[in-house]
């Protein structure tokens, strides 16, 4: 059995499950075909081994033309999957949550005659209309907060590309100095800019040298510039380490806590970053939106969100408290078993499998 996913190339949650997909589908006797408006880097055909079609670029054009573009876009996607369709026995629609997304479906199902599978990874916009022609054998999405757009749809967590038998919990960087880690985009929606403020709070508050390692490579976009002036606005710059792309593993060992300052629902997807905290044994301080309470229960603590207030006294709770963070620690190690990424995998077979047989 074959399935097609699509891989926008901004979605490392998307890299990481075609990781898998290629990874662990080879001893289920899938193959992978992989067709996108977009391939990104990442996704080579010398990486995985699998065949990568590069159906169309996604040239800069004006906002008011985009749409026509993007649909043009997907109109070739649809037919490479037609031209592949003798080779393939289910479409699997990796995808955000826009207002195109029920467009697309029709779009693969008419053109390509397939099962279609879809799996909603995040939340995109605008999102009017997105169930307009909705078409689709099986809905699956990757968090369980996404269900409220998609009432009924199977929860199927992302894959990550650790092994739980070869991964486990990181100690930190040992000196006395302690260590907050933020991975991800600088975008205002991901909540940079209260953590910031906060961490000019716990300076303050604390005695304990503290360091913030930010992590993450958007040189020169306009969120990038906007956080190294309010750095230097702050006064933080010292505390500050700036990083670009990084090692993801050593990038946990060298860290105390991780924190996902969240500040809008906005593009929000599963939150990858917290079961990579989980599985590397790292307490986590989030916002308190779209479920993530629930899935630092007894790991982390959770505060409202934009209230930078609130996240530096969380911050300082878990560097006055060793106790605290001891308990947290052990908890992570029994919490990330549930997010073993060959479970998912078994899972999303298991749906593609009953696409494919019209169950």
């Amino acid at each position: 059995m074959s399935s097609t996913p699509y891989a926008p190339p901004w979605s490392e949650g998307v890299r990481n499950l075609i990781r898998s997909l290629a990874q662990d589908f080879s001893g289920q006797q899938l193959h992978v075909t992989v067709v996108c408006p977009e391939t990104p880097g990442a996704i080579a055909c010398g990486d995985f081994g699998e065949r990568v079609v590069n159906v169309a670029g996604s040239p800069a054009v004006s906002p008011r033309f985009r749409a026509f573009v993007q649909g043009g876009v997907w109109v070739s996607t649809a037919l490479a999957v037609r031209h592949l369709a003798a080779e393939i026995d289910v479409v699997l629609l990796v995808a955000s949550l826009t207002s195109a997304l029920g467009q697309r479906t029709v779009l693969l199902r008419k053109l390509s005659g397939l099962p279609l599978v879809i799996y909603v990874t995040g939340l995109g916009r605008p999102r009017l209309g997105y169930s307009l022609g909705l078409d689709t054998s099986h809905t699956l999405v990757g968090s369980q907060f996404l269900r409220r757009w998609l009432p009924g749809a199977g929860v199927v967590h992302p894959t990550l590309p650790i092994d739980l038998a070869l991964e486990g919990a990181q100690p930190g960087k040992g000196d006395d100095t302690f260590n907050v880690l933020y991975l991800g985009s600088f975008e205002p929606e991901r909540g940079v800019q209260y953590l910031l403020q906060a961490m000019a709070l716990v300076r303050e508050g604390t005695e304990r040298q503290v360091r913030l390692i930010l992590a993450w490579n958007g040189q020169g976009c306009d969120s990038y510039e906007s956080i190294q002036r309010q750095i230097d606005e702050l006064g933080i710059r010292p505390i500050v380490d700036l990083r670009g792309r990084v090692d993801t593993g050593p990038l946990y060992g060298e860290s105390d806590i991780v924190v996902i300052p969240r500040a809008s629902q906005e593009r929000m997807s599963f939150p990858i970053r917290i079961v990579e905290a989980l599985h590397m044994g790292k307490p986590l301080v989030v916002s308190r939106m779209c479920g993530m309470e629930d899935l630092v229960d007894g790991c982390g603590l959770a505060v409202e969100p934009r209230d930078a207030g609130a996240l530096a006294g969380a911050m300082l709770r878990l560097i006055s408290d060793t106790q605290l963070r001891e308990d947290m620690i052990r908890r992570c190690a029994t919490l990330a078993k549930e997010y073993d990424r060959r479970a998912s995998v078994q899972k999303l077979v298991r749906v593609l499998r009953m696409a494919v047989d019209g169950v």
